[in-house]
C-alpha cells in the first residue's frame, strides 16, 4: 500500500534506510503557520496547568 499523497507544496522524501522515518518538507508559509500553532498549543497547555498531569505510578 503506497502512502497518502502529501498536499500541495509539501514535499514528504522517504528515508531509504528506515521505512519509519518521515521528513516533512513545508514551504515558508507553512513554516509560519506551524510556528505559529505551535505557539498557541504552548500557551493552551500552560493554562490548563495541572490538569493534564500523569499520574505516578507505583510498583508493587
Amino acid at each position: 500500500m503506497s502512502p497518502d499523497p502529501a498536499p500541495p507544496g509539501i514535499r514528504v522524501p522517504q528515508c531509504a534506510e528506515d521505512a519509519r522515518v518521515v521528513r516533512v518538507v513545508l514551504p515558508r508559509e507553512g513554516e509560519s503557520i506551524l510556528g505559529r500553532l505551535a505557539g498557541l498549543h504552548r500557551d493552551e497547555r500552560e493554562r490548563m496547568g495541572d490538569v493534564l498531569t500523569l499520574p505516578i505510578w507505583r510498583d508493587g
